[in-house]
This record gives C-alpha cells, structure tokens and sequence, in this order.
C-alpha cells in the first residue's frame, strides 16, 4: 500500500499525484491501462505491469465496475519468475543424423541469480541417449548462472536413434533455490510431441539407351512414388493465424559413382519444389525428368567419336544418382504466464519446422554401341555348277561377281519422354 506515487502520461514529465483516476483501471482486476509509468519506492514500474486494489473491484458488473470508496491502493509488481521455452526443436529426424535442441531461459530476477537445471533425452523403449550439451552449460545437468534480467541458452546435439525421442529439461524443478512461486514454466517436456524418425528413401532403377538413339529423355517418380511427408507438430499453444507452412524439396544431381568426376545426365527438373499450404502436413510425389546423351559414353558419332566394345552385344552401363531432402516451417503462438498475475499471460512466437522424408534414386543407363567396323573379313564365295548331271534339267552356276561400291546411311534419333515410360 502507498499513498503517493508519480505518474508519466504520454511522454510529460513524471508529476507528484495522489490518486489514480477510475478511467486507468481496465478490469475488475485492478490491472491499470498501458502507457505511463509509475514511481514507487524509488523505482519506475510500468503501468500495464502494474494493478492496484486488493478485491476492490471483484463485484463489477459486465460493462462497468463497482467502485467502493476508499479504494484501497496496492501495488503489485512483477514475480520473480524463471520461465523456460523450447527454441530449437524438430518434428523429426533421420537415423544417424545430428539433431539440435536448444532451450532458453528467461528471468525476472533483479540479480544474479544461481539455480539448478537438468536435460533429460528417451528413446521410445525408455533407453536414454547420450548428447553433446553447450551453451551456458556444457552438462547434462548441474547448477547454472542467469544474468538479472537476462536470460540463458542450453543446447544439445544427439544422434537420432532408430525410433522417436522424448525431451525433457528442468530448471529450478522445486522452485527454492531461488525461491520461486510460479513453476508451471520450469519443466519442459515433449512426450506429446515427441521428435519422430523420418525413414529415408534408397531406390534404384535401371533405363537403355537403344544403338539408335543419340539421347533420351526419361521420366521417373522420386522414391519410386512413395509420398514425400513432412509433418509439423508444434511444441505448445496454436499456429498463428494467417500463417502458413512453407519451405520446400531440393532435388540434387550427384556425380556417378562408376565413373568418378562425371555427371550423368545433361539436364534435369525440378531441382526445387517450393510449398506454402494452410497444413501442418505436407505430401509430395514429384516426377523428374532428365536427359542422358550419348557423348557421356564416349560414343559421339555426330563429331565423328566412335566408341567400339570389344562385345557390342553387351551394354556399356554408367550411373547417375538423385538425392532430395528439405524441410518445412510454420510460425505458431502460445500463451506464457508471466508470474505478475494469475490471469496475465503474453503472447509468443515460436517456429516450428518438419524434415521431408530424404532419399536417393540412382539411376543406371544402358548404352548400346555399335559403330561398324572398318575392315571386315572378306566374304567366301563359291565358283561351281551345282547339279551338274545328265539327270538334271536344272543347274545352279554360282561365281563371284565384280565389287559394287555403295553408301551406307545410318539413321538415329533422340527418344522423348512418355508417361508410361518402358525401363
């Protein structure tokens, strides 16, 4: 309780005033409207984290307070309060791959203060999983300094196992060292939203390249039509309205793995698929299409680079591969309790982000070559009279005639993609 207080309203300087008018008090609560400070006890509160009365106004009406003279006036500042949030944390992961996990700690304390905290990682057989922590703390657990004020990041970086984890971290879990009254916010805990494993997708298919053919485009669904999934859970609270998930699928050509240095097809699309859609889940089926050109086997019969195999009755085989991955976003909000009151809470932005399932379709093409060859062995030809006897009125006179020179035109083609496309 106090009697005087000083007021700034609208940025005038802060003036000697007794009371505080009926028109600043904005609920039943005593919570006084935003935008001027108060100077209590040598110290400047701002109003909209301030109230006043203790129960005075609990009796108003739906459209009006009731107002018992003399109001008592209370001051309330804020709690001391550590709240913790998740900063950092995926809807899924890949086995083997690093996942990182990052917790922010924020204090009201007007001191430094020394408190203790601990992280906690589960696979779904309740077996727990090692990790790398840093941050303010290089601990799975132990005690921690937070600036007055200010606040502390944890991280932690975990390989996915082979099935979904469960996070959990604590800090100042029994609220007394420092003493604390709101502890809602010190545990955090992601057993309804558990960090899943995103199964890869490995594929392979094979394609021929025909004696006759100097290209061909083909066609193809990645992961051999499976869907392409990326699901967002989000941590707490809902997503924001108006937002949406967005991000996309990156398509990549790797070098062939037969022949270093070398990628196999000339061309490809869609090296991007982009998304923006008012869902937490995302399915793709993308096809690609790419070009292979028989020059990458050496055969160039348009320049005049002829490619002989020893058997041309046997293909020459090279390979390509795809690989794809991505991830979405989608910005959602929650409600904190800030310890000032029991009914105030602010709003905040968190963003929440889901991998599509990765993977890789190797290709394999095979390249049929035959370019002639530049001498051939001589034909054998037979000099006779066949049924040369008094007994037949028939005879068959075979020779070998003079060489007749002639051109020989070889006609190829470039083979164009069709949606049932034969392998």
């Amino acid at each position: 309780m106090f009697d005087n207080f000083k007021k700034s309203d609208n940025g005038r300087p802060i003036q000697e005033l007794g009371a505080i008018a009926p028109s600043q008090i904005k609920d039943s609560s005593g919570h006084l409207v935003e935008g001027f400070k108060l100077v209590c006890g040598g110290k400047v509160y701002v109003s909209d984290e301030c109230s006043v009365g203790s129960g005075t106004f609990k009796n108003g009406g739906a459209v009006g307070f009731r107002f018992d003279y003399p109001i008592v006036l209370t001051f309330y500042a804020p709690g001391n309060d550590l709240s913790a949030n998740f900063e950092e944390i995926p809807s899924g992961a890949v086995k083997d791959s690093e996942v990182l996990v990052s917790v922010v700690v924020n204090s009201t304390f007007e001191e430094e203060i020394k408190t203790n905290y601990e992280w906690e990682f589960i696979d779904k057989k309740g077996n727990k999983i090692n990790a790398e922590f840093l941050g303010n703390a290089s601990e799975k657990q132990g005690e921690v300094k937070i600036p007055a004020g200010g606040e502390a990041l944890f991280y932690a970086i975990f390989k996915m196992p082979e099935s979904d984890v469960r996070i959990q971290f604590k800090i100042n879990e029994n609220g007394q060292e420092p003493l604390e009254k709101y502890l809602n916010n010190n545990i955090l805990d992601s057993e309804s939203f558990a960090i899943h494993l995103v199964k890869k997708y490995e594929t392979e298919r094979t394609f021929d390249l025909p004696y006759n053919a100097l290209s061909r485009k083909i066609r193809f669904p990645l992961a051999e039509g499976e869907d392409i999934t990326a699901h967002l859970t989000k941590p707490r609270g809902e997503w924001k309205k108006g937002s949406l998930a967005t991000g996309s699928l990156n398509i990549e050509q790797k070098d062939s793995q037969i022949l270093k240095g070398i990628k196999l097809f000339k061309s490809y699309s869609p090296k991007k698929i982009s998304v923006s859609e008012n869902s937490d889940t995302i399915v793709l089926n993308p096809d690609v299409t790419a070009t292979v050109e028989r020059p990458v086997f050496r055969d160039d019969p348009l320049k005049k680079k002829w490619l002989n195999l020893p058997d041309p009755r046997k293909p020459k085989v090279l390979d390509g591969e795809f690989t794809y991955g991505g991830e979405v976003r989608r910005t959602y909000v929650y409600k904190r309790d800030t310890g000032l009151y029991d009914e105030d809470e602010i709003e905040i932005e968190g963003v929440a982000k889901a991998p599509f399932n990765p993977g890789s379709d190797r290709i394999f093409i095979n390249a049929y070559i035959y370019n002639g060859k530049k001498d051939l062995k001589p034909p054998s030809f037979e000099n006779k009279i066949e049924n040369n006897g008094n007994m037949y009125l028939q005879k068959s006179l075979l020779w070998q005639s003079e060489p007749y020179p002639f051109d020989v035109i070889r006609w190829m083609c470039h083979i164009k993609a069709t949606v049932n496309q034969v392998l």
